[in-house]
């Protein structure tokens, strides 16, 4: 059971990261991949958040 849970929060932040970069590119099926790895953790919001709100704001004084 410990093993579970250890894989399931290893796999969780470490795909957080690759989430993050695979949102940034070209190719529809590597952001795809990108909202798939967030769904574990159920962070699929950050997808959005970061690329329409963040991006957006960013090097601005609304950039918080």
């Amino acid at each position: 059971m410990g093993l579970i849970f250890t894989l399931g929060i290893v796999a969780g932040s470490n795909g957080i990261n690759v989430a993050h970069e695979l949102g940034h590119r070209q190719e529809s099926w590597e952001r795809f991949l990108g909202k798939i790895l967030l769904l574990p953790s159920l962070y699929m919001h950050f997808y959005i958040e970061h690329n329409y709100g963040h991006h957006v704001n960013a090097a601005t004084p609304e950039d918080s």
